[in-house]
């Protein structure tokens, strides 16, 4: 293991990703607090980026590096990925963060922790799916509500009540095809 830490630390960021890629074949908790101390570390987002692929959420300290990149990252790519795997955390606290994302600065990074959730097709999402339809943007909005069409089990309207009488017209179309297929 040794070998591979001394990788994560030199000037090249291939080698890096190398090191980094060769701790994610490793299995254990040490492993992951290696790679998570150096998502924290590594000034090369793409290097960053496959770091946080290879981080598993259900280990605690893991979970917490995971929550500060996901909110902290400035690339975008990076939060979202960290957001995505938060989805997986087994604490519920975490799992608040990670439905949070949807309120994200940058409406790349709704969009696509959107389509993240809605593949899900979970009911522990929800809460995300409520935020989302309150966002200023339409396009959000308009995935949100598609999102939860694609959800099992039946949608109260007043989860979604916003979006009844919304001015754009792609947000009218989603609450239309939502309300078809849940019937209300």
């Amino acid at each position: 293991m040794a070998a591979v830490v001394s990788q994560i630390g030199v000037r090249s960021w291939s080698t890096r990703l190398s090191g980094v890629l060769a701790l994610g074949q490793m299995k254990g908790q040490p492993s992951q607090i290696l790679l998570a101390t150096s998502l924290a570390e590594e000034p090369d987002p793409s290097v960053r980026l496959e770091t946080a692929r290879l981080l598993d959420p259900k280990v605690g300290l893991v979970a917490r590096r995971l929550q500060y990149s996901a909110l902290n990252d400035p690339s975008e790519a990076v939060r979202v990925e960290c957001l995505s795997k938060l989805l997986d955390a087994e604490d519920n606290g975490i799992l608040r963060d990670a439905h949070n994302g949807v309120r994200d600065e940058s409406p790349v990074v709704r969009v696509q922790l959107l389509a993240k959730i809605a593949a899900r097709k979970t009911d522990a999402d929800r809460p995300a799916l409520r935020l989302a339809v309150t966002d200023p943007m339409p396009l959000v909005r308009s995935l949100a509500l598609r999102a939860f069409a694609a959800q099992p089990g039946p949608v109260k309207p007043e989860e979604v009540a916003n979006a009844k009488d919304d001015p754009d017209p792609m947000v009218r179309a989603a609450y239309t095809d939502l309300a078809r297929a849940k019937g209300f």
